[in-house]
């Protein structure tokens, strides 16, 4: 059963006549936060995620505010109004989808539409492992995953550059049938056959722990390894070699494009997300979130207290919870869809690819997502 309305709305009013409606809305802030209209019998007839709280309900509930619009009218059965004040965008946002879990659950597939993400996983039990896209993330230890990636082709594009650099299995349908021998690529003389020849196995096995690192840490160390291989080759004259390390190269630096800058292992993924709580330029109180894939911590905190977010930073496991795909999927959804805007509200850091991140760091990096404020440490 879900709770009373009071209880998840900070304020609240009771309508009576239009007369006596207009002083009443006088005195809901005029700020970003989340509307809900109920009826006499105190039932939720429609929640709004609103950038002006007071101006969005003299919209739905003042003649003289409505234009001509397909929109139900609910000034005539709305008798009470819920609203919550919340400063940051992404906290209101996040509060949003929590009260449509409690008061719209039949409709939450339509209120709530969040990005549907995808992602590039490896089975580690495998003898011959490969790369694989899916919808369906998971923790599980024996699979390795990599996200999130905002669309499938992302994805596909991300499996298939560390497949084509590292020579990895292509036809997984053969692997997964055991028909080896009907491989085009084997018979093409494109595969070395690691499936057919056990001898060749410890060299893909290689190769998969090199493109797992890649994977893990990004391409750099190893285009930098490949740069000194191909010089040397050079050198000595084996060209072919050398031009083969050289499209090796190139394939790995396709990685760094736009599409792949947050991407990494979906059990080191780490978001820091900060903004103002209040904003009061006098007395500034700030609220962090600290974000993995099984959960979104929130905590409010003052420059003082930086070495408390860092702790937070620290502490986030999310392998320490069970989680099912679908909890993941809405996490990293609502994280993906301001994490990858290129004009973001307050300051967005993936911890998960910042590992030295200090209090000094992070308060230079306040100051930069926050120019216009006075801010010191």
């Amino acid at each position: 059963m879900p709770p009373r309305l009071e209880e998840s709305f900070t304020s609240s009013l009771s309508l009576g006549s239009e007369t006596e409606i207009i002083p009443a809305l006088a005195g809901i802030p005029a700020r970003r936060g989340i509307i809900l209209f109920a009826d006499a019998a105190d039932r939720p007839i429609q929640m709004l995620l609103c950038a002006d709280l007071r101006r969005t309900a003299r919209a739905r509930l003042l003649t003289q505010h409505k234009k001509a619009s397909r929109k139900a009218d609910i000034s005539k059965v709305c008798t009470r109004v819920y609203y919550t004040s919340i400063s940051s965008e992404f906290a209101c946002q996040k509060a949003y989808i929590a009260l449509c879990r409690m008061f719209f659950a039949d409709q939450l597939a339509e209120l709530v539409q969040l990005p549907k993400l995808c992602f590039v996983k490896l089975d580690t039990r495998l003898k011959l492992p490969w790369f694989a896209v899916t919808d369906k993330p998971t923790l599980d230890p024996n699979t390795a995953i990599w996200g999130p990636f905002i669309t499938r082709k992302y994805a596909h594009q991300y499996a298939e550059i560390l497949t084509s650099a590292f020579g990895l299995c292509r036809n997984t349908e053969c692997l997964s049938s055991g028909r080896y021998d009907l491989c085009p690529y084997y018979q093409m003389k494109t595969c070395s056959g690691p499936c057919l020849h056990p001898e060749q196995q410890a060299h893909y096995q290689r190769a998969i722990a090199n493109a797992v690192r890649v994977a893990n840490v990004g391409p750099d160390e190893q285009i930098a390894n490949l740069t000194a291989s191909m010089q040397i080759l050079s050198k000595n004259l084996e060209f072919e070699k050398a031009r083969q390390v050289r499209d090796q190269i190139e394939l790995l630096k396709k990685l760094t494009q736009p599409g792949f800058r947050e991407i990494g292992p979906l059990s080191q993924f780490c978001v820091l997300h900060i903004d103002l709580a209040q904003k009061d330029r006098k007395n500034l109180l700030w609220i962090a979130f600290v974000a993995t894939a099984s959960d979104i911590r929130e905590f409010s905190f003052s420059l003082e207290q930086l070495d408390m977010v860092l702790s937070a930073i620290r502490d986030a496991n999310p392998c320490r919870t069970p989680i099912c795909p679908a909890d993941i999927q809405d996490n990293l959804g609502l994280i993906c869809r301001f994490l990858y805007r290129s004009k973001k509200p307050g300051l967005w850091l993936n911890c998960s690819l910042k590992p030295h991140l200090n209090t000094d760091v992070l308060l230079e990096q306040i100051k930069i997502a926050f120019p216009r404020l006075s801010v010191s440490g």
